[in-house]
């Protein structure tokens, strides 16, 4: 419904302009400092801990863009598999994000396949 009610604004979000939002929504600037304020108070209040978060593809984009930078505006946002593994590290120190691995689904592969799924 989105993509045919406001399709400039679908487009921009994802090709990572920071500005733009659909009517009454969130900005994808909003949304990064969202997740980025949660991850930054979660990492700060649990130093040298190992972490899971289990979330949704949306905030997964914000969690690269923390680690590796926000994509060029000519390019799509990095995207995830269902049931994928990400790995983000937070040094302590400096408090800098790394992105250690991204997208993994090698832990899915002996599952088996079926036919309506898709991973």
């Amino acid at each position: 419904e989105l993509l045919k009610l406001y399709p400039a604004e679908m487009s921009a979000f994802r090709r990572e302009y920071p500005d733009i939002a659909i009517p009454n929504g969130e900005s994808l600037l909003d949304v990064q400092n969202r997740v980025s304020a949660f991850l930054e108070e979660l990492a700060d209040s649990n130093p040298g801990k190992t972490i899971l978060v289990v979330t949704h593809g949306g905030v997964l984009q914000r969690i690269f863009s923390m680690a590796a930078g926000i994509t060029a505006p000519e390019n799509y946002v990095s995207l995830t598999m269902n049931a994928s593994i990400s790995t983000v590290w937070r040094h302590v120190e400096d408090k800098a994000w790394q992105l250690v691995s991204w997208n993994s689904t090698d832990h899915l592969e002996s599952l088996p396949k079926h036919e309506t799924l898709v991973y």
